[in-house]
């Protein structure tokens, strides 16, 4: 029986080093996975992070679109007032100097131009007001635009009636 015990713990020793290498290769295997779970949350978290992003960046992209749109509008409308008022400056300048005048003259009978002068003596300088057009926005480049050359035109023509310059 002796022979018996002997064998017997020969056997237990190799079950209890298979049974240790085994727990080990557990231990290690069970690190790997808790390893790659942390990864996969990570990457996980990146994920929701860029997908966050790109829906903001697409958010961008329709406001811009939106706003874009609403300037080419815009840009759109202005030319055509742009258009209007060259036509209609075209149309009150006239020919001649003196048919300018004329309709410089009607301008202000109209109410679309408005002269007055500043303080200062004989050679006070001439302002012009230009009322908007209706559309609210007030005064633009356009009306000043034409207040300068209307301020010109007057001025041309009080120096004419006074007999200089001309």
């Amino acid at each position: 029986m002796a022979f018996m015990n002997v064998m017997t713990r020969n056997k237990l020793k190799i079950v209890i080093a298979e049974a240790y290498k085994l727990k080990k290769k557990e231990g290690k295997v069970n690190s790997t996975v808790q390893n790659l779970n942390s990864k996969i949350l990570r990457a996980k978290t990146k994920l929701e992070v860029v997908s966050a992003v790109k829906e903001k960046a697409r958010s961008i992209v329709r406001s811009l679109s939106h706003t874009l749109e609403k300037l080419k509008i815009k840009i759109k409308e202005a030319k055509q007032e742009n258009e209007l008022i060259g036509g209609d400056v075209r149309r009150r300048s006239g020919e001649g100097r003196g048919e300018g005048l004329e309709n410089v003259a009607v301008a202000v009978a109209m109410g679309d131009v408005q002269p007055h002068r500043t303080c200062g003596g004989e050679g006070a300088r001439r302002t012009t007001k230009v009322r908007g057009r209706g559309d609210g926005r007030g005064e633009g480049p356009e009306a000043v635009a034409v207040a300068e050359k209307v301020v010109v035109m007057v001025a041309m023509g009080e120096a004419q009636q006074r007999g200089g310059y001309g």
